[in-house]
């Protein structure tokens, strides 16, 4: 009985570990908690990912005047363009950033443990780095607020 018990006992556990599906929930969880879209649609920033992770990091840190607000301050300085570059400043991203301050605002700003990337195109960094910097100073930073 111990004998088919065990064996019992060891299929199962070889099942979940051969099992593809465990542990993507786990991952999935992770991704929504750290605002991670862009593997909806793989190798590329799209609209919709950009619009899931606004939400998402605004759901995290708020800021003055609410998500229309941040909205409208990212339309007004960049169009939703990451790739925005505006060589008065230079002013780089989505946010609009001082290309000269973008590395040592990833480093203020970056969320612990969210494993971001510091290029300025990338849209989880700039809106994540955004988002944290106006609710850590406010608007006044955007010309557009």
């Amino acid at each position: 009985m111990l004998r088919y018990l065990l064996i019992a006992m060891f299929s199962m556990l070889l099942t979940l570990t051969l099992n593809p599906t465990v542990g993507k929930a786990d991952q999935q969880e992770m991704r929504e908690r750290q605002c991670r879209y862009q593997w909806v649609d793989p190798g590329t920033w799209t609209a919709r990912e950009e619009r899931r992770t606004t939400e998402c990091v605004l759901g995290h840190w708020t800021v003055p005047g609410g998500p229309s607000s941040f909205r409208q301050i990212i339309s007004c300085e960049s169009g939703w363009n990451r790739f925005a570059y505006n060589a008065a400043g230079p002013y780089v991203g989505l946010g609009q950033h001082a290309l000269s301050s973008w590395m040592g605002r990833v480093a203020a700003y970056s969320p612990p443990l969210w494993d971001l990337n510091p290029r300025w195109s990338n849209s989880r960094t700039m809106l994540t780095i955004t988002a944290r910097m106006m609710h850590s100073v406010g608007l006044s930073p955007w010309s557009c607020a």
